[in-house]
């Protein structure tokens, strides 16, 4: 076997190993950006006036309903945005 082939096959090796750990980085980082929160029961909640989002969260929160505040928060304001119209239907899920 001669120099070549030898180079080939490691740079062959180098990729491979670079590409796994790439996955592996991506994965990783993925987990931290996608919001993590649970919830024991999925519930609909009705807007009432002056109603916030951190004041829904808390409140499922202080029940027991959910864990993960900064993780439903960040959710609900992905979902439906920072401003509550009074009678709107907020839905929160099991969990993600």
């Amino acid at each position: 076997m001669n120099i070549y082939w030898y180079r080939r096959i490691m740079a062959l090796l180098v990729m491979v190993v670079a590409s796994v750990c790439l996955v592996k980085a991506a994965q990783a980082i993925g987990g931290y950006l996608s919001p993590e929160f649970e919830c024991k029961q999925a519930i609909e909640l009705t807007i009432q006036n002056g109603d916030t989002i951190s004041e829904l969260v808390e409140g499922q929160i202080v029940s027991g309903n959910c864990e993960g505040y900064e993780d439903l928060t960040a959710y609900l304001v992905d979902v439906h945005g920072t401003d509550l119209e009074p009678g709107q239907k907020i839905q929160i899920p099991v969990g993600r």
